[in-house]
């Protein structure tokens, strides 16, 4: 009976798929001076998120929230924010988040840090991640 168990027990493990953790990865930053400030652009790769099935197609369900932390230390919550439902007949590897934001006048040359919050609304994981953004006047 014990070697039953552990039979199937051994042959779950094989059967079943591992749990790729959910990534962001930093993908193009640019910032752009303009009449009234700055511009940040910046792109975000997601990957090793979960899809659900209906009919035929597969569907991501992704939410996401940009904050912008300043050289003093304060952070702007929700300077972007977004939901991502995108559907494709065959498995999608990876999707991708672009972010613009507008500063006015009033932000100063520094050290800046776009924080990407993304959650996965199939499987309920979140990931994060800090891109750095150097303002100079």
């Amino acid at each position: 009976m014990k070697k039953l168990a552990f039979l199937f027990l051994a042959g779950l493990s094989f059967c079943s798929s591992p749990v790729r953790n959910f990534k962001l990865f930093q993908g193009k930053t640019a910032v752009k001076k303009t009449a009234r400030g700055f511009q940040l652009s910046s792109t975000v790769k997601l990957a090793n998120f979960q899809t659900e099935k209906l009919d035929s197609l597969l569907i991501a369900h992704l939410s996401y929230a940009v904050h912008l932390l300043t050289p003093k230390g304060d952070t702007l919550f929700d300077v972007d924010n977004g939901m991502i439902d995108q559907s494709n007949a065959k498995k999608m590897d990876t999707l991708i988040i672009k972010s613009k934001i507008e500063l006015d006048s009033s932000f100063t040359s520094g050290d800046y840090s776009l924080i990407f919050d993304v959650q996965d609304n199939v499987s309920g994981r979140n990931a994060r991640l800090n891109v750095s953004v150097p303002l100079k006047n």
